[in-house]
């Protein structure tokens, strides 16, 4: 009789041992998206909320196990040791892939971000690698290429003029890089985001001063508003609602710090003194304290993983997450587009479009704001800035900003438009922002 319940435990406490960690896996990790091609929000915020009373739960489960194995005298031990060492190590990578390995292999860099010169970048650094661009005030410009902060996905930029800290947020699938300012708690608490899935081809992040969570396109704190509308399912906020509703709710997006994007060897032409950050733990394990062959290895796969997918993903037609079902076909699925928006009107430019203008400009409002988009053939960049008042710019907008205004040619400089997201894919911007005016020229 013994016997039997201490079989009926081993293959009781296996089998939950290994649905537990299906379920965490299933709901914590983006695969399920790749294979199912359907997702549920509010199904992975509860759970990631939960994920550490889950894994707690899991892990009782694997240990129950072994403790029934190996305290079971010999000979009467409920399988052979193949079957436990097979039941648990499947547990354990299901509990592992799901719960621990997320966090590790995507390390932000909020606290301990690398920043080279531009002659010492160039050793890692191509010159036609895409960076996205930022610049505090009184501070130099800082280069993010796209193949170095792919893995972090958040990088701490700095701190503004006014003490307020910045953080850039980039999301590969999405295409783009997006600096959103990142106000201290009002006790002075710093606020950390950390990257934990992708939704709709988009990254989800999380702050976790405060557990809430939003998705990087969106700048729009999720768990605020859901808790302002009453409401318990994360489904009913995944887009942005109009700027008069929001602020009757009492919540606001957050405030975004102009970024635009370049090449690398045009950045370093156009700002030879700037700053370019490199993934640390990519380029250069030896900063770190010890030699870690373990971690080391563990990177190069991860990198090696992300790089062929990720490249994969931006050069062809294939969708890793087809979850975006319904696409605008004013534009193909995977075009770049420059979005942005004035409150509730939202725009995009294609590069093409800007670049066949006449002079590389176009003019045109958006809720009544005058504004200009301008290609820099130069520094091949492209721009959205603000007009200083209804009168249209003839002439190129450089990098800088400067251009030649009125019949004598009189110099001014324009302010960048700070909602811009640059180059990001067309179905991703589409399906966040369905009534976008495409190519704006009025």
């Amino acid at each position: 009789m013994a016997s039997q319940l201490r079989t009926a435990a081993f293959y009781g406490t296996g089998a939950l041992g290994l649905g537990t960690g299906a379920y965490i896996f299933h709901t914590l990790t983006d695969f399920s998206q790749a294979v199912s091609q359907r997702e549920n929000r509010n199904d992975f915020m509860q759970s990631y909320t939960n994920r550490h009373r889950n894994a707690a739960i899991g892990m009782g489960f694997i240990l129950s196990n072994t403790a029934i194995y190996w305290t079971a005298p010999k000979g009467k031990r409920p399988a052979n040791v193949a079957v436990w060492a097979g039941m648990n190590a499947a547990a354990l990578g299901l509990w592992y892939g799901g719960y621990l390995n997320p966090e590790i292999m995507l390390r932000p860099r909020n606290h301990n971000a690398v920043y080279l010169s531009t002659c010492e970048a160039a050793q890692v650094v191509k010159d036609n690698d895409l960076c996205v661009i930022t610049q505090l005030e009184d501070q130099e410009p800082c280069a993010y290429p796209d193949k170095q902060i792919l893995r972090p996905h958040m990088v701490k930029v700095g701190v503004k003029k006014d003490n307020t800290p910045a953080t850039i947020c980039y999301c590969g699938l999405t295409g783009t890089g997006v600096v959103y300012e990142t106000p201290n708690l009002p006790d002075g608490t710093p606020r950390e985001l950390v990257p934990i899935t992708q939704m709709k081809n988009n990254l989800i992040i999380l702050d976790k001063t405060t557990g809430h969570f939003g998705h990087q396109i969106n700048g729009l704190d999720e768990t605020r508003l859901l808790e302002a509308l009453g409401e318990d399912n994360y489904d009913k906020v995944g887009t942005r609602l109009p700027k008069a509703e929001l602020e009757k709710l009492g919540v606001k997006t957050a405030k975004e710090v102009p970024s635009w994007r370049m090449p690398f060897g045009a950045f370093v032409a156009a700002y030879p003194q700037g700053k370019v950050f490199i993934n640390d733990y990519r380029e250069m394990p030896a900063l770190t304290k010890s030699y870690r062959p373990v971690w080391r290895l563990y990177d190069w796969i991860i990198d090696t993983v992300f790089d062929r997918a990720i490249e994969r993903h931006n050069t062809t037609n294939f969708m890793m997450f087809p979850t975006i079902q319904n696409v605008d076909e004013r534009l193909e699925p995977k075009q770049r587009v420059f979005g942005f928006n004035v409150g509730d009107e939202f725009a995009c430019f294609t590069e093409d479009f800007v670049k066949a203008a006449k002079g590389g400009v176009v003019n045109f409002s958006l809720e009544g704001t005058p504004l200009v988009a301008s290609w820099d053939n130069q520094y091949e960049t492209l721009g959205i800035f603000k007009r200083k008042d209804d009168k249209p710019i003839r002439n190129t907008v450089n990098v800088y900003g400067e251009t030649l205004v009125g019949r004598k040619g009189e110099p001014v400089k324009l302010d960048r438009l700070e909602t811009v997201k640059n180059g990001l894919f067309w179905f991703v911007w589409q399906d966040f922002f369905p009534d976008t005016k495409v190519n704006p020229t009025k």
